[in-house]
């Protein structure tokens, strides 16, 4: 009787004592598991420029653009992939902003509030995107945003932007937009790196379209594609009825030469 006390009380100090180091053993190499394979190759495979910093670049490519990865390639090279140790979130349309078989704009404040972003890029956002732009503005209310060739409404937009680019009006209100300019992966990938660089810069004293010159500058030194954007201008835009000049809305303006040939030349930088 008194050796089977004894034999019970041996068994459970066995279990106290193996039981949690057993489940302290596999719940590490689980760990190991779930976080080794692949992080430092991704590291290794993304090398941006410059090294991670406490912020993040969002940027939003709409349905004429997120079909065009390569035209990110400058800002990966600069800022890197969230994730895998870089600064860039891409969001694209619509694939990115799917939820339960349907596409929600709120996807891109979502992803603001969930980040510390301190840039927000927009290429081509479809209509709609305004109202989410409202309500980031509102709640980060020191977010640069850039909206390059927004499809809402150019005025609101301009005033939820610190800096809007727009192509021409067309002289016929009922151009086709087909007529839209086509530009190349080469050309948009150094624009939308200006546009970041743009956003970065913090000098009150110096106008939108002064700071978007030096970062076009900045952008064609970085990527080593001096040729890119030739002949490009970003006049301001004039209001119609009033005549003034817009101080955040730029207007891209080509060389007189065609689409196909801008096209043709950036492609082969």
């Amino acid at each position: 009787m008194k050796q089977n006390k004894i034999m019970m009380f041996i068994r459970k100090i066995f279990l106290l004592v193996c039981i949690p180091v057993f489940l302290c053993c596999t719940e590490s190499r689980e760990n190991r598991n779930e976080t080794e394979p692949g992080t430092e190759a991704a590291q290794r495979i993304i090398k941006p420029r410059r090294q991670p910093a406490d912020h993040q670049v969002i940027v939003m490519l709409g349905a004429g653009y997120a079909a065009r990865p390569a035209i990110l390639d400058e800002l990966l090279a600069e800022y890197g992939l969230a994730g895998t140790g870089g600064m860039l979130i891409p969001l694209f349309y619509p694939e990115s902003f799917m939820r339960e078989g349907n596409v929600r704009l709120w996807v891109l404040s979502d992803t603001v509030d969930a980040s510390q972003a301190s840039i927000l890029l927009t290429a081509g956002a479809p209509e709609n995107t305004l109202r989410e732009l409202k309500k980031i503005r509102s709640l980060h209310p020191d977010i640069h945003i850039i909206s390059l060739f927004s499809e809402d409404d150019t005025f609101q937009v301009e005033a939820v932007s610190d800096l809007m680019i727009d192509f021409p009006v067309p002289a016929d209100l009922l151009a086709d937009e087909s007529e839209t300019p086509s530009l190349s992966d080469t050309d948009l990938g150094v624009l939308l790196l200006a546009a970041a660089l743009t956003a970065e810069e913090n000098d009150p004293s110096l106008t939108p379209q002064l700071r978007l010159a030096a970062a076009m500058t900045q952008a064609k030194q970085l990527s080593k594609k001096k040729n890119a954007c030739a002949g490009w201008t970003f006049p301001s835009a004039v209001d119609s009825a009033t005549g003034l000049r817009s101080r955040d809305r730029l207007i891209l303006q080509l060389p007189a030469k065609s689409s196909a040939e801008t096209a043709a030349n950036g492609a082969a930088l």
